[in-house]
């Protein structure tokens, strides 16, 4: 089980060092085309921002998928009780 955690954390960090590479090579490109200058802490910090929002609503799916099916597993388990009771 902790080598499952371990893996998942390992992969949501390796995500956003993708997201964040990606996003400040673009904005980098851009800059360098454009001959403009960029505030990468800005980029980055929104990057990180929408990162953690996205990772936010699939915490709070995988709870309340989890709570559901704590709820449909009791109830399975009170209408066995009822189909076989004798």
């Amino acid at each position: 089980m902790t080598a499952i955690i371990i893996a998942v954390i390992l992969a949501f960090v390796l995500q956003l060092a993708i997201w964040e590479g990606a996003i400040l090579g673009i904005a980098w490109i851009i800059g360098k085309i454009a001959d403009i200058s960029v505030n990468y802490p800005l980029i980055g910090g929104i990057v990180l921002g929408l990162w953690a929002l996205i990772l936010a609503v699939k915490v709070l799916f995988v709870i309340g998928t989890y709570r559901e099916q704590q709820r449909a597993s009791k109830e399975f388990d009170e209408m066995r009780k009822r189909m076989f009771r004798r």
